[in-house]
């Protein structure tokens, strides 16, 4: 912090308390001494900001100070549909709003209320960003030499009583298999009566062409038996 500044806050604990004694310019230059290291100093895990009042360098300690945390707000609904649509779809005024509050870093506040000036502090409380190194994993090495997972047989009765199917399916099959023989059967019985009926045919054809014509004698008129009485 700028020397006018921290000169203004002694000129205030100055005239605040005065300095009637040694004891009391011995106190205010060890604030201001305490005030300069935990300035300069990095802080813990958890930056909680200065820890002590801006407006008078009071420590904040039990009994000079009263302290409450407001939790983080989270945007209205139709805030967070804007910020959820494309940036290019919105007009200047969405485009600043949604802009302003993506450069807000959301978090829990405390909020310190000086009980010598009475004025409020607040302070946000965010983690730091710590660089991450990623680890090795000694596992990788061993990825290739894994055997490969065996992968379970298919069920073929899905899950069913295997005795009940198997049985179903036997009936199912001799039941396929003596109809596909009757009506092999009945293929061959008609071919053989046809066959048999065509030989017939032929035989008679064979018979009728073969036959020699038989000559029928002509009976005798009346007149030839008349003659031949004579």
């Amino acid at each position: 912090m700028e020397g006018m500044d921290i000169l203004r806050k002694f000129n205030f604990l100055y005239s605040r308390f005065g300095c009637q004694n040694r004891s009391i310019s011995i106190i205010k230059s060890n604030i201001l001494f305490k005030y300069k290291s935990l300035a300069k100093d990095e802080g813990s895990d958890i930056e909680i900001g200065p820890s002590c009042c801006k407006w008078c360098l009071n420590i904040w300690s039990p009994g000079l100070c009263s302290v409450r945390l407001r939790s983080q707000k989270n945007p209205k609904r139709r805030i967070r549909a804007l910020m959820k649509k494309d940036f290019t779809t919105l007009n200047n005024y969405q485009q600043k709003l949604v802009g302003k509050l993506k450069s807000k870093i959301p978090a829990n506040v405390l909020v310190f209320e000086c009980h010598i000036c009475k004025k409020i502090t607040e302070v946000p409380m965010r983690k730091k960003k710590t660089d991450t190194v990623p680890e090795e994993d000694d596992s990788v090495g061993f990825e290739e030499v894994k055997k490969k997972k065996k992968r379970k047989k298919k069920d073929v009765f899905a899950g069913l009583n295997a005795a009940v199917v198997q049985n179903y399916k036997n009936s199912l099959e001799s039941a396929v298999k003596t109809k596909s023989t009757i009506h092999i059967s009945q293929k061959v019985s008609s071919k053989k009566s046809a066959k048999k009926l065509n030989l017939k045919q032929q035989v008679r054809m064979h018979q009728v062409l073969t036959q020699s014509p038989t000559v029928q004698k002509k009976k005798p008129s009346l007149l030839e038996n008349f003659l031949n009485s004579m």
